[in-house]
């Protein structure tokens, strides 16, 4: 028997999420009920589980496995379950400061408390400052109440600053704050993730009249219960992407009575989540100008009466680069009187030149992508100010890479790079088939005539029932059955046994039982006669101390439900769920 060892293969949704959270343990804990102990794992690796259990946008679920057979896990869903059911409220038996040295963060958003975060815990002195009132960066002040409420973000600063973060709000650097300040005040490294917090405009005429507003103000002001539009207001939302969404989405709350998105992409291209539009559309927002730019604000005696646009023919040229191209004839004209432009956001950094930061000739951030340190010693950066725009929990794995390079610099050390993960490869034509298709339980919202009109937050969460039957979906990928070859007695039950095919004969007469294809339900551990197979989940290594013979279990489940779930969701009896 060859076997093949699962010791350093991981599941692909954990994987793909930027910072590698443990999906697969978090979801068996929880499914067994063992909520506090799952909130242990996530945090883990995430120090925002609150603010990622409710807006991440999850790209574990796009390579979860489940969706080669129905549809990908609800991994968002479930970790918003555990941290909101759990006893966790904050970080606990953390270490006190252990090193003199202190750090200085700029910007409060995912990047910054990320880095905070890990800089605590490996004992230094951190310092979060932040040009706002309030702590949080793009997260608190941009994405609308209705999605993220302040309590949920509030929970994961308080858990930061157990660790005695301190935050300071109000400083900017550039104006209030300067780096050789804060080298004076004695900061040995300070860390730049300043975010993209200003919105970009479009070089179109009209674009000067009262009325176009810029998205990142106007949700800005939303957050503080400040409305800048009229009700019943025609409003023209430019872009495609999830902040024009929010945007669009926010104007409808404050009563316009037309809400039109213009956007350069098809809709089969719109950069925008799939659910946000549909969201979206379900609240009576119009997508109807797609493939559309715009050419000119139009007005009439200083008034906006619509927008003109142009066909756009393509967004990106035959090299992948953004580079719209026009039909300067074929114009439309959307009507409205209020123009949002959502088209993308950048920073204004050009002070860092002054303060002995280089910028290069576009007045972007400069440094170096492995040690995310700049050009100016004990200086370093990371986040959407370095990488651009993109995901909150990209902006956190970069963070994370930042924070170990500061810990690298402060010590005198060079980091060892990490050897790339081995990830679980798709599933065989024989597995999908024995696999029994179980449908998705979404994360149930408040229907739309319920929540257009107001900031309460649309997404209700699971409940107990729901969260264990979404998790029973789970594949358990790479936790199966491993072999003990020293207990081998070569009886091939395994072989005649398993209901997915997994144990093979190998051309040398030995077995072969394909970690990668092992869907966990644990016929072949009873079939077994020399108890010659272990399990990687924690249930079954309890299992092998002992458990069947304390409860003397009489079934053994069929090739739909994982047998470790099934152990976790049974009555007391032990008898299946």
């Amino acid at each position: 028997m060859t076997g093949t060892s699962n010791a350093s293969l991981i599941p692909p949704c954990q994987n793909a999420c930027p910072i590698h959270q443990d999906v697969r343990g978090y979801i068996a804990l929880m499914a067994q009920g063992r909520l506090e102990e799952a909130m242990a794992v996530i945090r883990e690796t995430n120090p925002l589980p609150s603010i990622c259990g409710t807006i991440c946008a999850h790209p574990c679920e796009d390579k979860c496995r489940r969706s080669e057979i129905d549809k990908a896990l609800a991994i968002r869903g479930l970790k918003r379950f555990v941290v909101e059911n759990s006893g966790d409220r904050q970080v606990s038996g953390m270490p006190a400061e252990t090193r003199e040295e202190k750090v200085a963060i700029i910007g409060s958003g995912p990047a910054g408390l990320t880095a905070a975060h890990d800089l605590a815990m490996m004992g230094y002195r951190v310092t979060v400052f932040e040009r706002e009132d309030t702590v949080g960066g793009a997260i608190r002040l941009a994405i609308p109440a209705y999605r993220l409420p302040t309590a949920t973000i509030q929970r994961d600063i308080d858990a930061i600053a157990a660790l005695g973060v301190e935050f300071r709000t109000g400083v900017e650097l550039g104006k209030n704050l300067t780096l050789d300040g804060l080298k004076e005040e004695g900061y040995r490294a300070i860390l730049l993730s300043t975010g993209l917090p200003e919105s970009r405009s479009l070089p179109i005429p009209g674009v000067d009249l009262e009325g176009v507003l810029l998205a990142l103000p106007f949700l800005k002001a939303a957050r503080n219960g400040e409305s800048l539009i009229r009700p019943g207001a025609e409003v023209i939302v430019v872009g495609g992407g999830n902040v024009a969404m929010d945007v669009a989405r926010t104007a409808r709350r404050f009563g316009a009575g037309a809400v039109r998105v213009v956007c350069l992409e098809s809709r089969e291209e719109m950069p925008a989540s799939p659910w946000e539009i549909d969201e979206a559309l379900e609240e009576g927002i119009e997508i109807d100008y797609c493939s559309q730019g715009p050419n000119r604000v139009v007005e009439s005696e200083g008034k906006i009466t619509g927008l003109e646009c142009k066909a756009c023919l393509r967004v990106f040229d035959e090299e992948g680069r953004f580079n719209p191209s026009f039909c300067e004839e074929d114009l439309t004209i959307v009507r409205g009187d209020v123009v949002i432009l959502s088209i993308g956001q950048e920073a204004n950094i050009d002070y860092l030149a002054d303060m002995g930061v280089g910028l290069n000739h576009r007045g972007q951030l400069m440094c170096d992508r492995k040690t995310l340190a700049t050009s100016r010693d004990g200086v370093f950066a990371c986040g959407e100010v370095i990488t651009g725009p993109g995901l909150a929990v990209e902006a956190m794995a970069s963070a994370r890479n930042a924070a170990l390079a500061i810990a690298h610099y402060l010590e005198g050390t060079v980091p060892t790079p990490e050897p790339e993960p081995a990830v679980i490869g798709d599933l065989v034509d024989t597995v999908k088939a024995a696999v029994r298709q179980q449908e998705r339980r979404e994360v149930p919202l408040l229907d739309a005539e319920q929540r257009w009109d107001n900031f309460i937050p649309i997404e209700l969460g699971y409940t107990e029932e729901m969260a264990v039957c979404e998790a029973r979906r789970c594949l358990s990928c790479g936790a199966g059955a491993e072999w003990v070859r020293d207990k081998c007695a070569f009886c091939l039950n395994c072989v005649r046994v398993c209901p997915y095919e997994v144990p093979v004969i190998t051309e040398s007469g030995s077995i072969d039982i394909r970690v990668e294809q092992c869907q966990a339900c644990g016929i072949c551990y009873g079939a077994c006669p020399g108890n010659a197979i272990a399990f990687k989940m924690l249930v079954w290594r309890m299992f092998n101390l002992g458990w069947r013979q304390l409860f003397k279990i009489p079934w053994l489940p069929g090739p739909t439900v994982p047998f470790w779930l099934s152990i976790a969701t049974s009555t007391s009896t032990m008898s299946p769920a």
